[in-house]
């Protein structure tokens, strides 16, 4: 029984369900349905990565981290970085070249490539790609979430977002409540409080706004 031992060494063949080799696998239950021929994993912790099939190259660690929502499943996990306690823990396959740093880090990833998602939920129900979210609880996100190309720097930056693409918040609670707008940027302690939808706006400064309409620029607090 796989999930009777707490320690699968690197090259030993009784990882995964089918004999997969050059893995490390530590903790309980811990990648036990990796298929055979999917290698080169380093796993730790309790039930970390448990029933991804798929999965290469990826680096795991953290309690439930990186486990599919509903049980085994295929499709390819390759190439994560993914350190965190729940990190991943409600992902559908595919999802490969993510970095997922803090508890409940991309937890419902779904499709996700490329993102780069860093601090306590950053990302947490995010679906998207190429996006970079630093902070606690930055581009929390919808589960409807569909969103590419943000980056949301700072506790709160980007919380609301849904569908919108190529935004930029720097700052605490910076542009918090975007949600479908695209192509905006705020930089400033709570800069863009009030953005939802408008697309091409600028805020700059604390606490600056514009009106939630498409192409205004502010600078400083109004």
């Amino acid at each position: 029984d796989v999930c009777s031992s707490d320690l699968f060494p690197s090259h030993d063949r009784r990882g995964g369900t089918g004999g997969a080799i050059t893995n490390t696998i530590v903790g309980y239950c811990a990648g036990d349905s990796i298929a055979g021929g999917y290698a080169d994993n380093t796993i730790f912790g309790f039930k970390a990565g448990r029933d991804i099939q798929d999965a290469a190259g990826n680096s795991i660690m953290g309690a439930n981290a990186v486990r599919p929502f509903g049980g085994s499943a295929p499709g390819d996990v390759k190439f994560n970085v993914v350190m965190g306690a729940c990190a991943m823990s409600n992902a559908n396959p595919p999802f490969s070249y993510n970095t997922a740093i803090g508890y409940e880090t991309m937890r419902d990833a779904s499709n996700d490539c490329y993102n780069t998602a860093i601090g306590h939920q950053s990302m947490r129900q995010a679906h998207g790609q190429k996006n970079t979210f630093v902070g606690y609880d930055s581009g929390y996100g919808s589960s409807s979430m569909n969103a590419d190309f943000n980056v949301g720097i700072g506790t709160h930056a980007l919380r609301g977002i849904s569908n919108g693409i190529k935004n930029v918040a720097i700052g605490c609670n910076a542009a918090c409540c975007v949600s479908n707008g695209n192509g905006n940027i705020a930089i400033g302690v709570n800069s863009g409080g009030n953005l939802v939808n408008a697309d091409n706006t600028i805020a700059i400064g604390y606490a600056s706004t514009t009106s939630d309409n498409n192409g205004h620029t502010a600078a400083g607090r109004s």
